[in-house]
């Protein structure tokens, strides 16, 4: 791949990333629009509610400030509750036709999942890419944008760079496989002091094809996170240097830490 396809791939998955990240906090603007036409209590209780985008995806309760209140949930858990979600779409053949088109080999891709048992994760890790913001300047650097693109547009592309990262796992396993993981992401909002940078889980089964989630930072507490199965083989007894070879070759750094957490 040439280097200003690389830049172009790298901008398209930002995009593409950050439509996602919209999506997850379209309900909340939908929920201001309705209760604005129901008259002022309702708004005001909608302003302090934070709603979840999915109905797999934990909603949050309201709070007497207009800050949310925490769910109590770790992130881990948060995470189970979209996997929750991403196990019906693979088992329902419905919600596939409608997303998936006609397209036979996307459909094969699909059936791999539907044959998964996402009931229970064998070990849950945390990822960080404390350097990602780094790799993205060089890659732009090298393909000429240092002087070209816009401050804001690569400070844009810097803080949504994490969002990538399951699609550039994927991207590895071609075109179909990408499509399906991506017609079976699901994503939601939630509201937790745990998180204090973005980062990435990465779920590993003992019967199933892990799961990345991305944990993406948003104003007063507020994580948008997003889920999606990884057509990578690791088994349920993955330690932690089998994660790290998931994103071997990616160009950027990663650490890698066992999380607490036994459903």
């Amino acid at each position: 791949m040439t280097g200003k396809k690389i830049t172009a791939a790298l901008l398209c998955l930002i995009l593409a990333a950050a439509m996602c990240l919209s999506a997850c906090s379209g309900s909340s603007d939908k929920s201001s629009a309705s209760a604005e036409s129901a008259g002022p209590s309702a708004t005001d209780a909608s302003t302090n509610a934070s709603n979840g985008a999915s109905s797999g995806a934990s909603s949050v309760a309201s709070s007497s400030d207009s800050v949310p209140a925490s769910s109590g949930k770790s992130l881990a858990e948060h995470g189970m509750d979209l996997i929750a979600l991403i196990q019906d779409m693979v088992s329902d053949n419905v919600y596939t036709t409608i997303y998936m088109g006609s397209s036979q080999a996307v459909m094969d891709e699909i059936a791999k999942l539907g044959e998964c048992d996402y009931s229970a994760p064998q070990a849950v890790y945390k990822v960080t890419v404390p350097n990602l913001a780094a790799f993205l300047d060089a890659t732009i650097a090298a393909n000429g944008g240092a002087n070209t693109l816009s401050e804001p547009l690569k400070e844009y592309m810097r803080s949504r760079m994490i969002l990538t990262v399951a699609s550039m796992v994927n991207n590895m396993y071609g075109s179909a496989a990408i499509a399906a993981a991506t017609i079976c992401t699901a994503a939601g909002t939630f509201v937790s002091d745990e998180l204090t940078e973005n980062m990435l889980y990465v779920y590993v089964f003992e019967n199933a094809h892990p799961i990345l989630i991305t944990f993406f930072q948003g104003e007063d507490s507020t994580v948008s996170a997003t889920a999606m199965p990884l057509f990578a083989e690791l088994s349920g007894s993955a330690t932690t240097d089998d994660v790290k070879a998931l994103f071997s070759n990616k160009g950027f750094e990663i650490v890698v830490e066992k999380v607490d957490y036994k459903p």
